[in-house]
């Protein structure tokens, strides 16, 4: 699974703009619970809070709260496929620090892999006309 390319295609397919955004970073997450050797699957929807501290922060530089995303990636249980899920802007509360980033935290129905990916649009407009790189 491609999980940089399968984020940015979720966030592209909900964006009602063109497609033009671009992954300036990706912190990607398994994340699981174990008790004795089992793994442990939650119930009821949990929250998750994933904190950086200040040194990671740095490399977590956001312009925009609005381009942070969280995109679970999802297991069908019968077919094995995994498909990236954007999760709700309205469910996500992003906390921001002196340096950057300081915390996700959102609402997990199930364990696996969850991405945190900061977009920006590499699309720009000089006298009129509109650049992409």
């Amino acid at each position: 699974m491609e999980y940089c390319s399968d984020a940015i295609d979720a966030i592209n397919e909900q964006s009602k703009e063109k497609a033009t955004q671009t992954i300036s970073f990706a912190k990607l997450y398994d994340i699981s619970l174990q008790s004795d050797g089992d793994e442990i699957k939650p119930e009821m929807p949990v929250n998750v809070t994933i904190a950086y501290d200040e040194k990671t922060q740095k490399d977590l530089t956001v312009d925009k709260k609005s381009d942070v995303h969280i995109i679970h990636f999802a297991e069908n249980k019968k077919t094995g496929e995994v498909t990236a899920e954007l999760l709700d802007k309205g469910t996500i509360d992003i906390t921001m620090g002196e340096s950057g980033l300081a915390e996700t935290t959102f609402e997990a129905e199930s364990f696996s892999v969850y991405a945190v990916v900061y977009t920006v649009d590499f699309e720009y407009e000089v006298d009129g006309k509109t650049y992409q790189y």
